[in-house]
This record gives structure tokens, sequence and C-alpha cells, in this order.
């Protein structure tokens, strides 16, 4: 479904590996100086993308998680944005509370963007840093930890990895 990492081996600050694909239906979820998602169960690493002959490079902001990933590993592959919605749904660290939005515009849930508040759905679900997830989004992706909000590529494109 999404596509892969194979790491081959650590260098200082970076894995190197090869890539499954850099698409993901027609768009472009890797590319040099992309940045990105590595996701495995319930970990996810954010880093930066870069080209280094026939093989990918994978730098992770944060430089000490260099060690959870092993050669001989495969990880699962998200682009940035998708990659942020996903952490959200899977942070088992987050919690969230169902809530009224009360303040006097609005805000938009992290992961649709329906409206919450104004104009919107009066609740929601917010985490202790007032991210806002919909009642919709909570209940189809968050409470059973699913992808599903990630659409499918359109099986009338062509993969132009």
């Amino acid at each position: 479904m999404f596509p892969r990492f194979h790491i081959i081996r650590r260098d200082a600050g970076e894995v190197l590996g090869s890539l499954t694909a850099t698409t993901y239906g027609s768009e472009a979820w890797v590319g040099d100086g992309h940045i990105g998602y590595l996701m495995a169960d319930d970990k996810f690493i954010f880093g930066r993308w870069h080209k280094r002959g026939d093989s990918w490079a994978f730098i992770p902001d944060d430089s000490r998680v260099i060690e959870i990933l092993h050669p001989d590993a495969d990880w699962v592959v998200l682009d940035g944005y998708w990659g942020e919605r996903a952490e959200l749904v899977f942070d088992a660290n987050r919690k969230w509370q169902k809530a009224l939005y009360q303040e006097s515009d609005h805000n938009h849930c992290a992961i649709c963007w329906q409206t919450l508040g104004q104009g919107g759905q009066p609740q929601g679900y917010v985490s202790k840093d007032t991210t806002w997830i919909c009642c919709g989004c909570y209940e189809s992706f968050v409470a059973p930890r699913s992808l599903d909000f990630i659409p499918p590529p359109n099986p009338h494109e062509k993969d132009s990895s």
C-alpha cells in the first residue's frame, strides 16, 4: 500500500537504503530535501530525505533516534503532510478529551479540516496542546488507530517511481 524504506546501513546521523516507491499515486512523497516520516508499529520518526547515488538517505530530525533504525529493517514511508496526521492518530501519549469549542471564533480538525466552533461542529476532541479533532475523525480514525483518512491512489493513475 504505502511506499517502504529498506535500511541497508547506518552512517553518521543518517540511514541509507532503498525505497519501493518515491510516490503514492501521483503524489511525490520522497524527493531530495523532502520532509517525511518513517513509521513502524507506533513509532514515528520525522526527518528529511536526500538522494545518495542509487540509494536514499533519511536523516532524522532527532539524532538520538538513529539507534532504533537498524540495518535490514523495513519502515513505512509517509510524506510530511500525512505523516503529521498519522502521528496524531497513533501517539499513545496524547490524551484526547471530548469538549465543546467555546472560543468566540473557530478552529479546524487537524485531520480533515472540518470547522469546529462558529459555523461548524460545536464539539470535538482536544489534546493538552490544544490540537482539535472533529468527532467524526476521532471515531473513525483516532479511536481505532486507522490510517484510512489517507486517500488511496486513483487506480487509473500510473505510479511514476
